[in-house]
């Protein structure tokens, strides 16, 4: 008992420093990024000459991220795929379903091999009116994709297309990728022209490739979303689990040595661990908004875990018990010829043998059960040692 305690605060001790270790550290090492916002986007991506099978598939592997990201489903953000080159076409409408945006991303269009951004933009800015969801809540993006700029317009031609949407309230993000023949220059202009204000949070450029896709999900999310969750790799929550692991595995260990009694004894200390916790993950839900989010976040799983554990330690006493209670049961009513012949033939080989076989049937000790059978049978003197 006094071992399994020490090892408790021990655990204990060691959850509270790595709880405060990752909160002083930098955010940028730490944290992983995800969008609660039920947007809309529209991926409006290059797929001119200049873009490769394998730069294509990049560039599917960072749209998986992206869904993860921002969480697409059917109740929260829902994405949609038009590829553009010379002319632009959308290959998946918005939709909630991954497998769906997945399909989008397969198909390989027949739309040339220029770069025309402006009907790229008018098409995914279309889809948007046609399929998006309205509401206070609710946000269209555009995110545009390119390693190019346009050559199919003028650029006041492109820039009316942009600014006409973005009247309408969609916001749009663009990412330029260094490819071979990008002229970064040209490209950077026609992205900051296009771009939503302030073009630092809206314009990112890729300069290793695109193999460098996935270092702009961070800013795309921080730039997009009203409700961020910051996740952290919590050192917390792994010993936690820990800790609730062993007080069960103690818990059911110690029913098979132990009288009730003093299992109801240890059971508590196991409880009063398991409020100290609650009452420190509501401690963390009310702190202040810069890393609230965050501490939430964690403390809800935190106290979602401990609830379950409650329960489950609860019911595990209650059906040990229970088990525990028909044994005794049964005993009392199977085990009254042993314990008649132990009464008087005293501790005799036959005897003895007779309870040995009823003990080994039911798991229930002799001293255990002449206790809950004291006071129903008569034993003789009371002094006598049975």
């Amino acid at each position: 008992m006094k071992r399994s305690f020490k090892f408790s605060l021990l655990l204990l001790v060691l959850l509270f420093s790595f709880t405060i270790a990752d909160d002083t550290e930098e955010k940028e090492e730490t944290t992983s990024v995800y969008c609660e916002t039920p947007v809309d986007i529209m991926l409006v991506l290059d797929h001119s000459g200049s873009i490769l099978d394998s730069q294509w598939d990049k560039i599917s592997d960072f749209v998986d991220e992206l869904m993860n990201k921002f969480k697409v489903d059917y109740l929260g953000a829902h994405m949609g795929i038009t590829q553009f080159a010379t002319q632009a076409e959308t290959t998946m409408c918005l939709t909630g379903s991954r497998c769906a945006i997945d399909m989008g991303m397969e198909e390989k269009p027949d739309i040339g091999f220029t770069t025309n951004m402006k009907e790229a933009l008018e098409v995914g800015q279309q889809e948007i009116e046609d399929n998006g969801r309205t509401g206070e809540t609710n946000h269209h993006i555009i995110i545009l994709l390119t390693d190019g700029h346009d050559n199919v317009n003028t650029g006041s031609e492109l820039m009316e297309a942009a600014n006409k949407i973005k009247k309408e309230g969609t916001s749009i993000y663009c990412i330029g990728v260094q490819n071979e023949d990008t002229d970064k220059d040209q490209m950077m202009a026609t992205l900051n022209a296009i771009s939503t204000d302030p073009t630092e949070d809206y314009v990112e450029y890729v300069e290793k490739g695109f193999d460098g896709l996935k270092t702009t999900l961070g800013k795309i999310v921080d730039s997009e979303c009203s409700e961020i969750v910051r996740t952290k790799c919590s050192s917390a929550l792994i010993l936690l689990t820990l800790l609730v692991l062993f007080h069960l595995y103690h818990l059911i260990a110690i029913y098979k040595e132990k009288p009730l009694a003093k299992n109801i004894a240890t059971y508590s200390h196991y409880t009063l661990i398991l409020f100290i916790f609650l009452i420190f993950c509501f401690a963390c839900a009310l702190a202040n908004s810069d890393s609230g989010k965050l501490e939430k976040s964690l403390c809800t799983a935190m106290i979602v875990f401990l609830s379950f554990s409650i329960v489950a330690v609860a019911v595990v006493t209650f059906f040990l018990w229970k088990n525990r209670k028909q044994n005794v049961e049964k005993t009392l009513g199977i085990s009254k010829a042993g314990l008649s012949t132990l009464e008087h033939g005293g501790q005799t080989p036959s005897g003895m043998n007779a309870f040995r076989k009823e003990e080994t049937k039911t798991n229930v000790g002799y001293s255990e059960l002449k206790e809950h059978l004291d006071g129903q049978f008569m034993y003789g003197d009371e002094n006598e040692d049975v």
